[in-house]
């Protein structure tokens, strides 16, 4: 068994909501990046620049989304 140095924690169900609406393949690729992430003592510096501009990019599109869902 892989042991995890750190924990990914997702926050309330944004996390689910978006993976079930994603592909198999997707879902695997974002299972084994979370799990990279979990295991490796260090993390690319480029990485951890593109997993914040992919936070930003799904908090940006679900503010905009609600948004456009006001009456």
């Amino acid at each position: 068994m892989i042991e995890k140095i750190r924990k990914v924690i997702a926050y309330k169900n944004y996390f689910q909501d978006f993976l079930t609406k994603q592909p198999i393949k997707v879902q695997d690729k974002i299972f084994k990046v979370t799990e990279a992430i979990e295991t490796f003592e260090q993390i690319a510096q480029n990485l951890k620049s593109s997993l914040s501009l992919m936070r930003l990019q799904i908090i940006f599109k679900d503010r905009m989304t609600n948004m456009t869902n006001l009456p």
